[in-house]
């Protein structure tokens, strides 16, 4: 897992990443410095005998796996979230790491229905304060950067 950058990178508004414990791989992300925690779609969860069970769904998600999957954490929490709107609920967060720039950062997710959002996956503060700094003028810069000297068919 990366440690905080002295000099922070810069990010751009939106950006394309992975993550690997899930076999999530270029998933679309926003990056929300008003949000405290990172947020990622998923279907359905449920919590049995202290395992939580969560349903994804790869066409909404952009995993490598071909169909709606269930994955099981061990390490999760209930965590209390205020929308913009002032509304408040429980939601489940679970401890992944997502890949930026080619290095792993250990947050904490939360689990929500993004569906009717662009972008299955929003960064917040959570992943901002490991050394990021945020230029909304730019967009991809990770994904770019990860693979400017790649090219596709």
């Amino acid at each position: 897992m990366a440690t905080q950058n002295l000099t922070p990178t810069k990010i751009g508004r939106t950006d394309v990443v992975s993550i690997p414990a899930l076999r999530m791989d270029r998933i679309s992300c926003r990056i929300d410095s008003g949000a405290a925690l990172c947020a990622l779609h998923m279907l359905t969860c449920c919590e049995d005998n202290g395992v939580l069970l969560v349903q994804f769904d790869a066409t909404e998600t952009g995993s490598l796996r071909p169909a709606p999957w269930v994955e099981s954490f061990t390490k999760y929490k209930t965590v209390r979230v205020k929308n913009s709107f002032g509304d408040v609920q429980d939601r489940f967060a679970v401890w992944l790491e997502i890949e930026l720039f080619g290095q792993l950062y250990g947050v904490w997710v939360g689990l929500t229905s993004r569906a009717s959002q662009r972008h299955p996956l929003l960064l917040g503060r959570n992943l901002v304060r490991q050394g990021f700094t945020i230029d909304v003028r730019y967009r991809n810069l990770s994904w770019k950067k990860l693979n400017a000297s790649r090219t596709f068919p």
